[in-house]
């Protein structure tokens, strides 16, 4: 399986990619909101997330976090075998940020921790570290631009737009 990571750091292909735990630092007010509901409610059996690393299974899932976070970079990595500590459903994530119904906010939270998804997921998967098979884009001006397509908006023809069914 391939995975995908999205990060602010430039690695090497076949370099490790280790966990920043710095996301909480850089975390806007309500993500902190929702970092904190996810703290309360997670299992002493799961990591922290501010601890480890987190990609996608889905290049178009990655590909959609991406072109929402300036001066990132797009990879492919791959994983040991049986090297997943946790699988969430990210839309939970998104959910628990569109409610403010705080009863509502942990039974999300607690649907996240226990593997349970909903219609068309988007899963991020929690492992340690990953080493870097490509990279896809770490180009601004791609990452704009591929923005720009997913908007259905007017692209820079000179410019490439990270289409991921051309992506071996």
């Amino acid at each position: 399986m391939k995975y995908y990571r999205i990060d602010n750091r430039q690695f090497e292909k076949g370099g490790n990619i280790r966990p920043q735990a710095e996301f909480v630092k850089r975390a806007k007010e309500n993500q902190l909101k929702i970092e904190k509901i996810l703290e309360q409610t997670r299992p002493s059996n799961k990591p922290n997330r501010n601890t480890i690393l987190k990609l996608f299974g889905d290049c178009e899932a990655a590909k959609k976090f991406w072109i929402r976070h300036s001066n990132t970079i797009i990879y492919e990595v791959k994983i040991g075998e049986n090297k997943i500590i946790h699988k969430g459903d990210y839309n939970l994530i998104e959910q628990i940020a569109k409610t403010s119904d705080s009863e509502r906010q942990i039974e999300l939270a607690e649907k996240y921790w226990s593997d349970e998804c909903i219609e068309d997921t988007i899963i991020e998967y929690f492992v340690d570290f990953a080493e870097v098979v490509e990279i896809i884009s770490n180009s601004e001006e791609e990452r704009k631009n591929t923005r720009t397509a997913h908007y259905d908006m007017t692209v820079n023809p000179r410019v490439r737009v990270i289409r991921c069914s051309e992506i071996r």
